[in-house]
């Protein structure tokens, strides 16, 4: 907790069960949006990241797009899925 009441997720929040964090009350007047920033809140999908770091993010990604390309797993997929691309591709 800062000076401003600003809560900020420490070691023993982290490795608390989910169980064990619902338990916790916090006072309205604390500000608590850094829990929101957790994994665990995160909407499914790829996080949108913008200016300097914004292909450091895919690099893997694009990795592995390549080789599913070269090696022809892109068709496997698109096969396996009825040629419904939404569900394995970002496009």
């Amino acid at each position: 907790m800062t000076e401003e009441l600003k809560f900020i997720p420490g070691k023993t929040y982290l490795q608390a069960s989910p169980q064990e964090r619902t338990k916790l009350i916090f006072s309205k007047d604390w500000d608590i949006r850094e829990i929101e920033k957790l994994s665990e809140h995160r909407k499914a999908g790829r996080p949108i990241i913008e200016g300097q770091d914004e292909n450091l993010l895919y690099r893997d990604v694009w990795l592995l797009e390549k080789i599913a390309e070269t090696t022809g797993f892109r068709f496997v997929l698109l096969r396996i899925f009825s040629g419904d691309k939404k569900r394995w591709t970002r496009s």
